[in-house]
């Protein structure tokens, strides 16, 4: 592409006598399919030449200006897995949270079943009861990812009754 730009620079300032910078201009803007009109080729040659240069020379700058893209948006695709993490951890962590919750409902039933037998100091202690509870669900179930596989922003303390 740059080679094209100039190639086609070379040749304007060659038919048309125009300055280097000026040159570069009309190539430019000729290429990326701009064409602001200030500058145009002033003979019929010229308008030949300018014609087939758009021909070969806007493939390549089509495709470098869509390399160009690719590039930004892939930055922006990471940049929103490490915000808001992937597809994938969203999932995982939507799973964990459900299996919490029917493990705390499971644990729940489980404490109701046993009301004679429990003894509550208070509502701190029932949460902690229950956390340890769920823990050992879940640690059964053996669904619960490594440490380093969560998410940071994604992970939860897991402390109701500090709340």
């Amino acid at each position: 592409t740059l080679a094209g730009l100039l190639l086609g620079s070379w040749v304007f300032i060659y038919t048309e006598s125009w300055p280097l910078l000026e040159a570069i201009y009309f190539s430019f803007v000729t290429v990326s399919t701009i064409g602001f009109g200030d500058l145009v080729p002033g003979t019929n040659v010229t308008r030949v030449i300018t014609t087939v240069y758009i021909i070969l020379v806007n493939g390549s700058m089509a495709g470098l200006l869509g390399e160009v893209e690719n590039w930004y948006g892939l930055r922006f695709d990471n940049l929103m897995d490490i915000v808001w993490g992937t597809k994938e951890e969203q999932a995982q962590e939507k799973e964990v949270q459900e299996l919490k919750e029917k493990a705390a409902s499971k644990a729940m039933s489980r404490v109701a079943s046993n009301r004679g037998s429990v003894h509550i100091k208070g509502y701190g202690s029932l949460m902690e009861e229950l956390d340890k509870h769920i823990d050992t669900e879940m640690a059964e179930l053996d669904v619960l990812p490594e440490e380093d596989e969560v998410s940071p922003l994604a992970s939860s303390s897991g402390n109701w009754g500090k709340c």
